[in-house]
């Protein structure tokens, strides 16, 4: 039975300092710069040719660089949450398990304790009132 290769974890991009200034128009280089964080329109621009052209022939080579991008940026996050990192962490559960401030659905949840709360036990009487109770309201 052949051994499995280990997976390996994409290599971070390199900073964009150290991007040479004259690449040829390679998927490889796609892929760098593409993981970098360059949009189609800077790439197309870089290389002097159509957004087009790009979006047809190096399709499969923008998607790894930008997944490449995806991956490390992710680590980044997990490896700050896992040290501690407050805003990280909502952030994630935010994105990740939904966890977020939608007014709707924080209303609905109070309204619906508040309901199985006030199902267990009676309400407390209402307060008597000073009005007399025979008296009408004057009319508006």
């Amino acid at each position: 039975m052949p051994s499995e290769k280990p997976k390996r974890d994409p290599p971070a991009p390199p900073p964009i300092d150290e991007v040479p200034r004259d690449l040829p128009l390679t998927a490889e280089n796609i892929v760098k710069l593409a993981s970098v964080g360059l949009t189609r329109a800077e790439l197309a621009a870089y290389f002097d040719v159509t957004e087009e052209f790009l979006a047809v022939k190096y399709a499969k080579a923008l998607s790894r660089g930008r997944a490449r991008r995806t991956v490390w940026l992710r680590k980044l996050q997990m490896k700050s949450a896992e040290e501690g990192n407050v805003s990280i962490q909502i952030m994630l559960g935010k994105q990740e398990l939904k966890q977020g401030e939608d007014p709707a659905a924080t209303e609905d949840r109070v309204i619906r304790r508040r309901t199985v709360d006030r199902a267990k036990k009676p309400l407390p009487p209402l307060p008597p009132t000073s009005v007399d109770e025979g008296a009408k309201e004057p009319d508006a």
